[in-house]
C-alpha cells in the first residue's frame, strides 16, 4: 500500500492511498465533517474493507476550532451565512475533478463519500453536476433547500446511484427532518436509497457492511 500527496492545486493538503503503483479503476473521494481533518476519514477506509479501491482524502479549506480545542477544518459557514463559502467549496471540488481527469480519473469513475457537512457538500456537488458520478454515500448529512431541488438539479444526479444513511438518535441533524427531505428528493430522483441506523451523529463500524454491499452491487461488480 502506498500513501502520498497528489500534486494538485485545488487541495494541496491531501492524502492519496492506493494498493498498487498504477491507478485503480475507481477513486473514492472522502469528505470529512465540520471540525475534522482528512486524516479522520482514514478509519472509514479500514471499515469499508475494499482494498482495490483508490482513496483521496482532502482537507476542507477553512480552519475550524472545536470546543475541545482540536483544530480541524470546515467546508462552509453555518446556515444562513453559508451561501458564499458553500459555492466556493463546490468550485474547488469542480477544480479538483478537472485535475483528476488530467490524471486519469473521469467523473464516472469517482465515488463520493461524505460524513455530516461533507455528506451535505457531496449531495450539492451531485445536484450541480451534468455528468454522473460512479456512486455516492452520504452519512449523517441532510439536504439543503429541499424546496428548490427541482430548479437546481442537473442531469448527472439522475444517473448517480446514491445511498443516504442517518441515525434515528442524531443530536445534530434531526432524523425526522432529514427523512422528510430525503423523501422529497426521492420523488424527484428515483435512484436514491435511504437507510436508518439506531445511532447518534457518528459513524459506527457495523454500518459499513451496508456501504460495502452497496458499492459492490452498484459499482465494483
Amino acid at each position: 500500500m502506498s500513501k502520498q500527496n497528489l500534486p494538485i492545486k485545488s487541495f494541496t493538503e491531501n492524502q492519496f492511498i492506493s494498493e498498487s503503483d498504477s491507478l485503480g479503476d475507481y477513486l473514492l473521494i472522502a469528505l470529512h465533517g465540520r471540525g475534522d481533518t482528512c486524516l479522520g476519514m482514514r478509519r472509514v477506509r479500514r471499515f469499508l474493507e475494499l482494498p482495490n479501491l483508490d482513496w483521496l482524502l482532502i482537507n476542507a479549506p477553512d480552519p475550524w476550532k472545536n470546543p475541545n480545542g482540536f483544530e480541524g477544518f470546515s467546508w462552509y459557514e453555518r446556515p444562513p451565512m453559508h451561501e458564499f463559502s458553500l459555492k466556493r467549496s463546490l468550485a474547488l471540488l469542480e477544480d479538483l475533478l478537472l485535475e483528476l481527469k488530467d490524471l486519469g480519473w473521469e467523473r464516472e469513475k469517482i465515488i463520493l463519500m461524505g460524513f455530516s457537512q461533507g455528506a451535505i457538500l457531496g449531495m450539492e456537488l451531485i445536484f450541480s453536476s451534468s455528468c454522473p458520478f460512479a456512486a455516492a454515500i452520504c452519512i449523517s448529512g441532510t439536504i439543503l433547500d429541499p424546496d428548490t431541488i427541482n430548479q437546481r438539479i442537473k442531469s448527472g444526479a439522475f444517473q448517480t446511484p446514491i445511498l443516504i444513511s442517518h441515525g434515528t438518535k442524531d443530536e445534530i441533524l434531526d432524523y425526522e427532518t432529514t427523512l422528510d427531505r430525503v423523501m422529497t428528493l426521492q420523488t424527484i430522483v428515483p435512484n436514491v436509497s435511504f437507510h436508518a441506523f439506531e445511532k447518534g451523529h457518528e459513524m459506527q463500524k457495523n454500518e459499513f457492511q451496508l456501504y460495502r454491499a452497496f458499492l459492490k452491487h452498484k459499482v465494483l461488480k
